[in-house]
């Protein structure tokens, strides 16, 4: 009897003392890319931790192309995250990020880049794709 009160405090003890941390990584959240441009699709969503300096983003996290008016949803732990989204058309490539966003719950992210404010077009890198058959 003695032996397993031991065993039950001592995992009591453990429980208390790393019982957050493991939740905290137990729980995740589907983010929902939305596709809100009426010409661009979205080739690429890259994620990072909004605490890691430099340029160290996960792999893309689309398996396809996210075309005008199509969703795709991934997970990602409890945290705050930059994202960066790669979109194109026919002639161009967009690139733009979306910086300290929280994930605390389930949400949706439009993403769109015709009719944005001024103030944010200064934000989005437009490179002309090469050889474009004429």
């Amino acid at each position: 009897m003695k032996k397993i009160i031991l065993i039950l405090v001592f995992l009591i003890t453990f429980g208390v003392f790393s019982g957050c941390d493991m939740l905290n990584n137990i729980w995740s959240y589907n983010v929902t890319i939305v596709n809100d441009d009426y010409d661009k699709y979205i080739s690429a969503v890259y994620v990072r931790e909004y605490y890691q300096s430099g340029e160290i983003w996960s792999k893309n996290n689309l398996y396809d192309y996210i075309y005008p008016g199509d969703a795709y949803t991934f997970s990602l732990y409890e945290g705050t995250y930059d994202f960066w989204f790669i979109l194109e058309d026919d002639y161009y490539v967009y690139s733009y990020c979306e910086y300290d966003v929280p994930v605390d719950r389930d949400f949706t992210m439009f993403v769109y880049i015709d009719g944005i404010k001024d103030e944010q077009k200064a934000d989005i890198i437009k490179t002309p794709k090469e050889n474009i058959d004429k």
